[in-house]
């Protein structure tokens, strides 16, 4: 798993700058399509780190490595994946925070999220079980990226209401306690991130995953070379 920070890229893999190279065509054209530098500037980096992290499991140079990313709208931009690798990944972002999770042993998903000081009473109403009890701020993005993570994990997105996935307090490890209606046996743990995010992973096998993790540290000096 890896943590970037875009301010830490900044001045050595710039994301405006040398990153861009390994963008394939379509992926350029997604680039141009966000309105905001922001935007643009996360999903390079994202992209430049799932072949950076692929072309390491693979051997081979970033820029040789193909990237599927297909959705049930037909258009290019669903979960990531490098056919015929074997290889599982999952990208989320959020603020200056990129994620990336990858494995070889089954789909799992991950979700970052910049935790706000913000009234989510209206969201809790509709992305919490009626099981679930929420306190603060703090508590719902600790649910939501429990739940997103499970949501990325299967691949279903929000096509499936949150609601239906029941997940353990904040207060306690991580668990899944249920998914639309039934039991399953998925991992699902909370990820070490940066001060003010709330971060989870989910791999649609039983536990326990063990989570190795780089941060901006490690990866910085990869995504500068990584051209």
């Amino acid at each position: 798993m890896w943590f970037a920070d875009l301010r830490d890229l900044d001045g050595v893999g710039d994301p405006r700058g040398d990153l861009l190279d390994l963008l394939s065509v379509g992926e350029h054209e997604r680039r141009r399509a966000l309105a905001l530098p922001a935007d643009r500037d996360r999903f390079t980096v994202g992209v430049a780190m799932i072949r950076w992290c692929a072309g390491m499991h693979l051997g081979r140079a970033p820029g040789r490595v193909r990237v599927e990313r297909r959705c049930s709208c037909g258009r290019p931009h669903g979960k990531p994946a490098i056919p015929g690798t074997g290889l599982h990944l999952s990208l989320s972002h959020s603020e200056d925070a990129v994620v990336l999770a990858a494995t070889t042993r089954a789909p799992i998903g991950v979700d970052v999220e910049r935790m706000e000081a913000r009234d989510t009473t209206g969201l809790a109403s509709v992305a919490l079980h009626a099981s679930e009890r929420c306190l603060s701020p703090r508590d719902f993005y600790r649910y939501w990226c429990r739940k997103e993570a499970v949501l990325k994990a299967t691949g279903a997105g929000l096509r499936v209401p949150p609601a239906e996935v029941v997940v353990s307090s904040p207060r306690e490890s991580a668990r899944l306690r249920g998914y639309r209606g039934r039991g399953e046996d998925w991992a699902l743990v909370d990820l070490a991130s940066p001060e003010g995010y709330a971060a989870a992973l989910c791999m649609l096998a039983p536990g326990p995953v063990e989570v190795v993790s780089d941060t901006a540290g490690g990866l910085r000096a990869a995504l500068a070379g990584s051209s």
